[in-house]
């Protein structure tokens, strides 16, 4: 039987007779339950397993994993305690109807116009608020005084009961001001700085990677060390003097950013 696509989930009955394994580090670290339930819920929240669908059983999954059936089921345990999984008498293991998360997809060339859209999709959850000395390199950035102030406020965008993106902000004490606590708790950011006579000009955008930490995978409700797209934005008003700092992060499974490239644009964008 051939390998089948990295994107794809296998069947039941493909898992039962496919050679096909998952190598799991069986060296001193994370338990093999718990490595089994990374990749299992991996899988479900990126949505290789349907909600409704049925999960492959303990045996097909022994194989699967090359452990025991004991670990196979203290992995589905621990699914079915975080409310992926439900476990149906003689029946069979489930995907819940709620547990896929459908990734935001973000067109580079059309950015400001999706994250509008983003923002009427979800809520804002204000996490913390203040003023006070932005880091260094956020700083550098203004090109101001060390001492200077910043408002600086972290937020949760959410649709539903999913955290997607986790939002740190920095700006200048001047601006800032205008807005409190309960303007930063609600809306769009952007649409609240047009109001209060941000004219915006120019963004400058980096895009990487990072791992999350305790406090931010706790609040976007993921691993420690999960991957994380990092998107690190600097918006200039009209003038070309900086207004806004941004920090966004999310886990690729629940925000994407695409591109589409020209025929004519191929030779710059392949190494």
């Amino acid at each position: 039987m051939n390998r089948p696509p990295a994107d794809q989930a296998l069947s039941p009955a493909e898992v039962a007779t496919s050679p096909v394994t998952v190598g799991l580090s069986k060296g001193a670290g994370t338990p093999l339950h718990h490595q089994i339930f990374l990749v299992l819920r991996d899988r479900i929240l990126g949505g290789r397993y349907q909600p409704g669908e049925t999960l492959p059983g303990e045996e097909e999954l022994a194989r699967l994993f090359q452990v025991s059936r004991v670990t196979v089921r203290r992995a589905l345990a621990t699914l079915e305690t975080h409310g992926l999984i439900e476990k149906r008498q003689g029946v069979g293991t489930f995907v819940r109807q709620h547990a896929a998360r459908q990734p935001i997809h973000a067109p580079m060339s059309e950015l400001l116009g999706h994250m509008t859209e983003v923002v009427g999709e979800t809520e804002v959850r204000l996490v913390e608020f203040g003023y006070e000395p932005a880091p260094a390199p956020v700083r550098a950035l203004f090109d101001g005084p060390a001492d200077a102030l910043f408002q600086r406020a972290i937020r949760l965008r959410c649709f539903v009961d999913n955290r997607i993106l986790h939002l740190t902000t920095y700006i200048p004490e001047t601006i800032g001001r205008r807005l409190g606590r309960d303007a930063m708790a609600g809306g769009s950011l952007y649409d609240l700085l047009l109001k209060n006579g941000v004219s915006f000009g120019s963004i400058e955008q980096v895009v990487s990677a990072t791992l999350a930490d305790p406090v931010v995978a706790a609040r976007l409700q993921i691993e420690v060390g999960s991957p994380l797209l990092q998107i690190r934005r600097m918006h200039f008003d009209t003038r070309q003097q900086p207004v806004e700092y941004l920090e966004q992060l999310a886990a690729p499974g629940s925000f994407e950013l695409r591109m589409s490239l020209q025929p004519g644009e191929l030779r710059r964008w392949t190494p």
